[in-house]
């Protein structure tokens, strides 16, 4: 009633009558919604009667919950409308737009059904882990799996009281400063409590009640903390007419739907009159309005050829029945009108319990055939039926429009030709049936992408996406290479909603997707990569696969790097990016927007210093560094995939074809010895050592009270300062993960030696160390600055030599190495 002035404007806001009526009706607690609607409507009103007849027949097999999903009767729906609907749009063109709409809807609520009856794959044997996946709606499943890993992983109880019945513990959490909990088991019903309170904020359990409940021998989530709301139990199932299998649309049934949805369009135009019989004014009108769509009859016969397999040169026209036939009781039989017996070609029919669409031919001889609607019940009653005598050519009009806006030729196998589509419920496959390429969703969400996946893997796992940023809310997207050369995604309007932004005067260039995984455009007689014109190599998403590069090409500067997701369920770009640092020795580095999260180290022949991923029987990395190019890649005698989750931790997955699932291999960062900078300049960090962090020897702390209270950050500093005139030798630290390398200097073909005189030519130089430490050892890294994020590493480190004062040495001459160990 606020909004009333804006809503019928000044003149009847103002007038009493109007508005005691009004208020009569709003505030009535006697008129229900229905009973208004109905009573100045009299042909709402018998519709809406004879409801359980015409809502079957039309909307069979079809879920029917939120036809139209809006929040109010004004505002929303025209909201809605105008997203597909456009003022000047024909009566044909708004309603092949509206029902992609409802499609659309329709694909949220079967996909949702879905979700509620699949049980997830978990990441770990953990029994919390499994209960988990059986319990929760899948949405609420990946948020409590996180808290039970983070409890495994980065949760320990150094402390623990006990009465009769209740267990006390102190829960120490990693991720959270080393905060501690109390946390509060009781035996004799499984009730836990956690002072932080997470359970009442979020409704479900915490990473510090699932550690306390492990400590107590208890496998599986207490009931009472389950919430019905979360629960799979109480999700709502959707309400389904006829039959509720839901079958993939292949593409001949993509057609028959284009052409139905024109072909009913206009029937429903042509029949608005009394007698429903068409005058010829509506007829003209309609038949002038299809006319203008341009059409091709060569590409029409070539689409009818697709369908039906056969020469159809005398074939003129397709049109759709619904029929049943009520003395059959069922579609094992069909009953043609009479119209339809003879210069019947073929028939293409999409069946279900209520009512049958088929398409037909018909040769020249058939120059006019009466369209007929025929919708039947088990009794031999019909519901509707309305007869339209329509023109050959009109009828073959209405199918060009369905298919003219996208009529070329789709694509098979694994190659995607210029002006060749894929639509969505199409994909091409690799030549080894490896990768397909399709269109998507990504978890919970609804938007459509296109995106590649593991084809003979039966969980479903995306390794990239073209439109990450920018998904398609409707299922008419179109992916499509143009004649230059160049690939895109089209809406249902055609817009482009992602491009390849590639350009090529070659004349037969193709879109291939490879068994390797890459997504690549070249000339169809060129295979070599290195003339590929594009790659989804080369924009890799979070995902790095076996023989995809990440670094940098030097002559185009571009740059190849993984860029975590926001979630499960939005695979736009993240927080987090891994990517080589060339600034100064290149290095791997772990980023968090601009801030460095976690830096792997440099390569140093073998491995990346700051990791333990040195090679093995099933993997193995490769480092390049040239004029030219600078990146690494990885290949893998196993299936396996490198990504970057959401969280920030970079995780090589193998999938075990044994158990049907991917096993977690590595995630990186391991623990807080891994985080940058963790423990300040001149000390290392060890996790196994307590503290974590400690000075080099001949360092002390810089600020000891704040070491008294485990505060690192300020690091260490040297207890004889360093000069130009005394710092002539240096102390060898072997086994280390070299010091941050950002504004470094290095000569790759020096010696150990000469990289030591070079050092000492500059009063600046801090340190000095191999670059290669494969046989004796090779090359020259030099550090101008403070050393910084330094652990320790014994087994696979490195030397570093940090320059010191005469005195630190104890021979006095100062021109000697002195082996320490720190």
């Amino acid at each position: 009633m606020n909004k009333l002035p804006t809503k019928v404007g000044p003149v009847l806001s103002s007038n009493k009558k109007f508005v005691d009526k009004l208020k009569s009706v709003v505030y009535s607690d006697h008129l229900t919604p229905s009973e208004f609607e109905e009573q100045n409507n009299t042909w709402l009103t018998d519709l809406f009667n004879i409801r359980h007849h015409w809502i079957p027949a039309y909307f069979s097999n079809i879920e029917m919950a939120g036809l139209l999903r809006t929040t109010s009767r004004s505002e929303s729906s025209n909201f809605f409308f105008q997203h597909f609907h456009e003022s000047g749009d024909t009566l044909v063109e708004f309603y092949s737009s509206f029902e992609s709409a409802m499609d659309k809807q329709r694909l949220c609520y079967v996909e949702d059904e879905k979700r509620s009856e699949q049980i997830p794959l978990t990441d770990t044997q953990i029994p919390f882990e499994k209960d988990a996946s059986k319990l929760y709606t899948l949405e609420l499943y990946y948020l409590v799996r996180e808290e039970i890993k983070i409890a495994c992983f980065h949760t320990s109880m150094p402390d623990m009281t006990r009465d009769n019945e209740t267990r006390f513990f102190k829960c120490k959490d990693d991720l959270l400063q080393d905060k501690i909990f109390e946390v509060s088991v009781r035996l004799y019903n499984n009730y836990v409590q956690c002072s932080c309170k997470f359970y009442f904020r979020k409704g479900y359990l915490c990473r510090h009640a699932f550690a306390a409940l492990h400590q107590c021998s208890i496998k599986q989530i207490p009931a009472a903390f389950v919430k019905p709301h979360w629960s799979k139990n109480d999700v709502k199932r959707h309400s389904f007419l006829g039959s509720s299998k839901v079958t993939d649309n292949c593409e001949d049934e993509d057609k028959l739907d284009l052409v139905f949805t024109g072909v009913q369009s206009i029937n429903s135009a042509l029949t608005q009159t009394k007698d429903n019989t068409p005058g010829q004014g509506e007829a003209h009108r309609a038949d002038r309005n299809c006319m203008q769509f341009s059409y091709d009859t060569h590409i029409a016969r070539e689409v009818l050829e697709s369908i039906a397999g056969q020469q159809t040169a005398n074939y003129q026209a397709w049109t759709i029945v619904f029929h049943k036939d009520p003395a059959a009781g069922s579609f094992s039989h069909y009953k043609w009108s009479e119209t339809f017996e003879t210069d019947f070609m073929f028939g293409s029919s999409s069946i279900d319990s209520i009512n049958a669409q088929f398409m037909v031919a018909f040769s020249p001889a058939a120059s006019k055939r009466s369209l007929q609607f025929s919708l039947s019940e088990e009794s031999d009653r019909d519901i509707s039926c309305s007869s339209t005598t329509v023109s050959v050519a009109f009828l073959f009009c209405i199918f060009l429009f369905s298919v003219s806006k996208n009529s070329v030729a789709a694509a098979a196998g694994d190659i995607l030709r210029a002006n060749q589509i894929i639509r969505d419920g199409s994909t091409i496959v690799s030549s080894g049936g490896h990768f397909e390429l399709g269109f998507i969703n990504i978890g919970t969400s609804t938007n459509r992408y296109v995106g590649i996946l593991y084809k003979m893997i039966p969980e479903k796992t995306t390794v990239w996406i073209a439109n990450r940023e920018a998904p398609l809310n409707t299922t008419s997207g179109l992916l499509k290479l143009t004649s230059n050369g160049n690939l895109v995604i089209l809406s249902g309007s055609d817009s482009v909603v992602w491009s390849s932004n590639s350009s090529t005067t070659v004349d037969n260039c193709v879109v291939q997707l490879l068994d390797s995984g890459n997504l690549v455009i070249r000339d169809e007689d060129d295979s070599d990569p290195g003339n590929y014109l594009w790659q989804s190599f080369d924009i890799p998403g979070n995902t790095q696969l076996p023989g995809a590069k990440l670094g940098w090409n030097l002559e185009t500067g571009l740059e190849r790097y993984l860029s975590s997701w926001k979630s499960a369920d939005d695979p736009s770009p993240g927080e987090y990016t891994h990517h080589i640092d060339r600034d100064g020795f290149p290095q791997y580095m772990l980023r968090k927007g601009s801030a460095i999260v976690s830096r792997g180290g440099s390569w140093n022949g073998v491995s990346f210093s700051g990791t333990a991923w040195n090679p093995d029987p099933i993997f193995q990395y490769d480092f390049f560094s040239n004029d030219k190019e600078l990146y690494f890649d990885y290949h893998a005698s196993v299936v396996m995939r490198r990504i970057l989750n959401p969280l920030g931790y970079m995780q090589r997955w193998v999938w075990i074809e044994k158990s049907q699932n991917w096993e977690l291999y590595i995630s990186y960062p391991q623990d807080d010895c891994d985080l940058y900078r963790s423990c300040g300049a001149y000390s290392s960090c060890n996790i196994h050592s307590s503290p974590e962090c400690k000075c080099l020897n001949k360092f002390q702390p810089k600020e000891k009270k704040e070491w008294d209270v485990a505060d690192w950050s300020s690091g260490c500093a040297r207890k004889v300062p360093l000069t130009c005139v005394n710092g002539k030798g240096f102390v060898k630290y072997p086994g280390l993960k070299l010091p941050d390398t950002q504004r470094s200097w290095f000569d790759k073909n020096m010696s150990l030696d000469e990289c030591k005189r070079m050092c000492l030519k500059n009063c600046s130089c801090t340190a000095y160390a191999n670059t290669d430490i494969r046989g004796s050892g090779s090359g020259c890294l030099l550090w101008f600055n403070e050393l910084i994020d330094i652990r320790d590493q014994k087994d696979y480190g490195q030397d570093l030599y940090i320059r010191m004062a005469a005195s630190e040495l104890g021979t006095g001459k100062g021109d000697e190495d002195l082996d320490l160990p720190f």
